[in-house]
């Protein structure tokens, strides 16, 4: 392989990630707005660095359901919700340990888990196809 074909490789990987990273940021804003809607908390809040149960819980299970959703690894989506890479591990953690200790509260993730897949479903059926046909 010559090294311009090297270099070509590595600029389409390149272009792919950031087409990747685009879409995964797009999902994380849609996961972000239903978890609003659905907590009754705005995007000023949630996104804010206050510490307080009310606040955090609802933005850890927004960061729990951006990981389980969208399968981005802990860097992105903590860079994207501006918090250290530890916070969206937390949320793995705490999400899934709250559900098991709490059947109220497991019904309520259920519940915008749900949401936030169909909204996603949405989101990807509203997205222009890339693909090319070849009318040659």
């Amino acid at each position: 392989m010559s090294a311009l074909s090297r270099y070509l490789d590595r600029d389409r990987l390149r272009f792919s990630w950031t087409l990747d990273q685009t879409a995964i940021e797009r999902k994380m804003a849609t996961i972000r707005e239903v978890v609003c809607r659905e907590t009754g908390m705005s995007v000023e809040v949630i996104m804010s660095p206050m510490r307080v149960a009310d606040i955090a819980i609802p933005r850890m299970l927004a960061m729990y359901l951006c990981r389980e959703l969208t399968r981005a690894p802990h860097r992105v989506i903590s860079e994207w919700w501006e918090r250290d890479r530890t916070t969206s591990m937390y949320a793995g953690k705490v999400i899934p340990g709250y559900a098991e200790k709490d059947p109220d509260f497991a019904t309520r993730v259920a519940a915008i888990r749900t949401a936030c897949e169909k909204a996603l479903h949405e989101l990807s059926n509203s997205q222009p196809q890339t693909e090319t046909t070849n009318q040659g």
